[in-house]
């Protein structure tokens, strides 16, 4: 695919050569890497965080606080290091943002997890009062531990042990590692590590163009829209009619695109949701006059519907008043 894309945007940039790939730590292999390496691309990658802990370590006052017009709460630390056999520029960032969020979402899983464990362990000492019924195994109870650390962190967060023999009421008894939680807060946490063969780039360039990505991202989270730009439900299932499906799609999304573009350099910065919401309730509204006699045709005057003042300026920014009927 890499070959494709690249001869592509040479035709659309008129014979530009300079293309640089942007890919997640999910594409890093060998093999793909090599391909980079002997074709005539430039990378910016990230790598998985818990391979590299000699980075995670590295403490916030050691980074570089980058420009905060451009990337506002990030820190970064630059150095060298040999990465799937060649020495790269890898940047480990830190993002005030990405540690707030994911703080908070582990605090919820720590949260559902004593919950869960609380109740547990309830069940097992009424079994245990009860001493009729179906009882719970130790087998059985290690069976649902499992699945509540299956999330990640959750091992390492947790200490829990499921005791008793086989035949008898298993016991269950569990801790919050505190030490654990600290050593996550201050090295994995709003960390994130990338590398580069854009050696010449400043830190603010790699950064920003591994963010990216969030571009591509959001653009098929809005073909998923159910209310704009949706490429599902296809009502069609041959493949020659999916293809011509998906080109009407994918034209509207870059239709919707280059509106979005062209009014962000207006400086008017709307989502597509409201941008497609707002440009929809215009309406052209045909009015039908009769004649002042008999003698005299009806004739018909069209207007726009009433406005509120972003559709007024959206039709002024886009010029949409040429396409009204006269």
């Amino acid at each position: 695919m890499a070959d494709e894309l690249a001869e592509r945007c040479r035709r659309l940039a008129q014979g530009a050569c300079d293309v640089t790939l942007v890919f997640d730590k999910g594409n890093n292999s060998d093999d793909n890497l090599q391909r980079v390496e002997d074709g005539p691309y430039h990378f910016v990658g990230s790598l998985v965080p818990s391979q590299h802990q000699d980075l995670l370590a590295i403490p916030r006052r050691r980074m570089r606080r980058l420009d905060k017009a451009r990337l506002p709460a990030v820190w970064s630390y630059r150095m060298k290091k040999v990465v799937f056999g060649v020495e790269r520029t890898v940047l480990c960032t830190f993002n005030d943002g990405l540690f707030d969020a994911q703080r908070k979402t582990l605090r919820r899983e720590i949260k559902k997890r004593l919950r869960q464990f609380q109740q547990l362990q309830r069940r097992l000492d009424a079994a245990r009062k009860r001493r009729s019924g179906k009882l719970p195994t130790r087998a059985g109870t290690q069976k649902k531990v499992d699945a509540m650390l299956a999330a990640r962190h959750m091992k390492d967060l947790f200490a829990v042990k499921v005791t008793g023999r086989p035949e008898s009421l298993p016991r269950l008894r569990f801790c919050f590692r505190e030490k654990s939680w600290k050593n996550l807060c201050t090295t994995l946490l709003g960390k994130t590590i990338l590398f580069t063969d854009r050696d010449e780039w400043i830190d603010e360039d790699i950064v920003l163009a591994y963010r990216a990505q969030a571009h591509v991202e959001a653009a098929f989270r809005r073909m998923k829209d159910p209310h704009f730009l949706t490429f599902r439900p296809t009502f069609h299932w041959t493949d020659q009619k999916l293809r011509v499906h998906a080109f009407c799609c994918v034209t509207a999304l870059t239709i919707v695109s280059l509106l979005r573009r062209k009014l962000d350099q207006a400086g008017m910065h709307l989502s597509a949701a409201m941008l497609m919401e707002k440009l929809a309730d215009v309406r052209e509204v045909a009015l039908l006059y009769p004649g002042p006699t008999q003698a005299q045709r009806a004739f018909t005057r069209t207007t726009l519907s009433e406005l509120d003042p972003l559709q007024r300026r959206l039709i002024d920014t886009l010029g949409l008043e040429r396409h009204q009927t006269p």
